[in-house]
């Protein structure tokens, strides 16, 4: 299983960024554009729900956990709202970390997620 730059469902410090109110907040500033439109904030809520009954305790398989090292920073009001990094679910998990941010692994850090994921999947 890989979780890519995935919060635990009981992370309260990013459940509360993940409120549907900040989200929407958050789209409206930017008027729609760029990584935040309508159809993807709807499925970040619905995995931010569907998350914590997802996990019900350690995995059995093998778990690589690719981890994003800067800090995700969204503008929101008159100031900014940082997403704190994740961390991985349990100390015997594969860790690899990418130097993006929660967002950016899907653009400027996918090549790098890509070829980590590729290298362990290969390793097994």
């Amino acid at each position: 299983m890989v979780l890519l730059d995935t919060h635990m469902g009981s992370d309260p410090e990013a459940a509360e960024l993940l409120t549907k109110e900040i989200l929407i907040d958050v789209y409206g500033e930017n008027h729609g554009l760029d990584l935040f439109h309508a159809t993807r904030i709807t499925a970040v809520i619905q995995w931010s729900d569907m998350l914590p009954a997802l996990y019900d305790g350690p995995l059995e398989a093998g778990v690589l956990f690719v981890q994003c090292t800067r800090p995700w920073i969204m503008p929101y009001g008159s100031g900014n709202l940082e997403y704190p990094l994740t961390e991985p679910w349990s100390s015997s998990h594969t860790v690899r970390t990418v130097p993006v941010n929660h967002i950016s692994i899907l653009s400027e850090g996918a090549q790098s997620a890509a070829q980590i994921i590729e290298e362990w999947i290969r390793k097994d």
